[in-house]
């Protein structure tokens, strides 16, 4: 344990605290000695360079997706962080996008009520919205998704890079948009909501094309 936040669970006034209460009894560990021995965190390696990557296989590995799923072992096939392959990409499958298209992609998602599935996640959990999205609220640095019960908070100003990106499926082309942190790291994925066997929903993909029409950079980045 290094100490980083991966859950939290919380109650609210119209919860059953006899409920909670009955749930951390059932599952309180035995061991209830204080102190706790924190390890230091592991370091992360260096990526490969750009030169040592198969980049001709990584595209045709890329282009003979199947499924959305398929693209955490394609990565790790070709030993690419999630980043260094999207720069990495052919030019019809990625596109950069300037840092502040979060705020018009929530609020346009919204005004359409185009339904969406948000991916955040950390070394221990990965949680997962789906559904429509209502009240876009922003606070100083933060936008955030203030609905009944959905809540998501994003510092807009720790956004490092945005990407659209564009896997095939055996259900068609599925867009993405990603946002990523100034070392690299996720911080939230965008789909359209959707069942594998069902392609990806028109809306979603009228929404990706005017977002990149209005911030989608002249070139990418290397």
């Amino acid at each position: 344990a290094q100490g980083q936040a991966i859950h939290k669970i919380y109650l609210k006034p119209q919860s059953d605290v006899s409920a909670f209460d009955e749930i951390v009894s059932l599952f309180a560990a035995s061991q209830q000695e204080p102190g706790l021995e924190v390890l230091k965190p592991k370091i992360k390696s260096d990526p490969i360079p750009d030169a040592e990557i198969d980049r001709a296989g990584f595209w045709q590995a890329w282009r003979d997706l199947k499924d959305t799923h398929d693209f955490y072992p394609l990565l790790k096939k070709y030993t690419l962080t999630r980043t260094q392959a999207l720069r990495l990409a052919e030019p019809e499958f990625v596109r950069e996008l300037s840092k502040d298209c979060l705020r018009s992609m929530l609020q346009r998602a919204a005004q359409t009520k185009t339904p969406i599935m948000v991916f955040v996640g950390n070394p221990g959990m990965i949680q997962i919205h789906s559904g429509p999205i209502h009240a876009i609220v922003e606070h100083g640095s933060w936008i955030n998704v203030m609905d009944p019960r959905f809540n998501l908070h994003i510092r807009h100003d720790l956004i490092g890079r945005a990407w659209i990106v564009r896997k095939p499926t055996v259900d068609g082309i599925v867009n993405s948009i990603e946002f990523f942190d100034h070392s690299g790291e996720a911080i939230a994925m965008f789909f359209g909501e959707r069942k594998p066997g069902s392609a990806e929903l028109a809306s979603w993909r009228e929404l990706v094309i005017e977002i990149e029409g209005e911030h989608g950079l002249m070139e990418v980045c290397q």
